[in-house]
């Protein structure tokens, strides 16, 4: 998946990419259009109908070993909550979002009536899906056993990577320089 007005470079074996539309930055409504036509697509594409999961991730985050067996509705991290302020969710929820068809039609049905509404907890995918959450207690969520850190603050948190990593984490995510991804490498190559 990739915005309209930019490029990616594909690795090999990448067959195709899909537009999902003009990136307008992080924190806009546009984001969540995207965000929830995503998991539509895997939804309803028809190059995507023998699966029954998808994983969306952040381009700042990293698979130290393949992950277990998916337990079923939204395997996640929880990030923290409430937020308060002018956010309406009592909770956010960081990548991994690896959801099966049931937790998929359960956040395009939600997160369609949430646009429908102008509600885009300004436009944080994390908190969109908290508020997401909030509002259908039938989604079921599990969570996964990954890592997380906010902003640019892996640097100040090495200590607790290396602790997940050590305790099983399968990915990390938070990852945003050459340095920060070489650590990684480095630290989870005893798995």
């Amino acid at each position: 998946m990739c915005p309209t007005n930019s490029t990616h470079p594909w690795p090999d074996g990448i067959n195709y990419s899909w537009p999902i539309g003009v990136d307008e930055g992080y924190s806009t409504p546009s984001l969540i259009h995207r965000w929830v036509a995503t998991w539509a697509f895997f939804l309803h594409g028809t190059q995507f109908q023998q699966y029954t999961d998808a994983c969306m991730i952040e381009y700042d985050s990293v698979f130290l070993k393949k992950p277990p067996e998916h337990p079923g509705g939204l395997h996640t991290r929880l990030a923290g909550g409430p937020l308060g302020g002018k956010f309406k969710a009592q909770r956010f929820y960081h990548t991994p979002w690896w959801a099966d068809r049931e937790a998929a039609a359960i956040i395009v049905e939600e997160g369609n009536n949430l646009i429908i509404e102008e509600e885009y907890e300004n436009g944080s995918p994390d908190v969109f899906l908290g508020l997401i959450a909030d509002r259908r207690p039938d989604l079921k969520i599990s969570e996964s056993h990954t890592w997380s850190c906010n902003g640019n603050d892996f640097q100040n948190r090495k200590e607790h990577a290396a602790r997940a990593i050590d305790e099983g984490a399968w990915y990390l995510h938070g990852i945003r320089t050459r340095e920060e991804l070489d650590w990684c490498v480095t630290h989870g190559a005893n798995l």
